[in-house]
């Protein structure tokens, strides 16, 4: 839904947050294409690659989350330190 991607589908459950949308979005690893497919349905015990999305977007939050020091924004120092906790998820 183009006028409120809040309130569509393409996202898992647990991707409930602006922020976390927006991680999701960011960690598409496949070439953008002009015609979108859509994700194949989940089966019992074989992750597909939205569930590694979901997984590394859900680990990055938790990892910002952890280090993000108050007013990081900004700040060349303070957001060094959310680089870092970026790169050691990513890595």
């Amino acid at each position: 839904m183009i006028g409120r991607p809040e309130t569509g589908s393409s996202y898992p459950p647990s991707i409930n947050t602006a922020a976390l949308r927006a991680l999701f979005d960011n960690l598409d690893t496949e070439p953008a294409s002009k015609t979108r497919e859509p994700p194949p349905p989940r089966y019992a015990g074989k992750p597909t690659a939205a569930d590694a999305r979901e997984e590394r977007a859900l680990a990055l939050d938790r990892a910002i989350r952890r280090v993000k020091p108050a007013g990081w924004r900004g700040n060349l120092f303070k957001e060094r330190v959310v680089r870092y906790a970026i790169r050691s998820v990513l890595a």
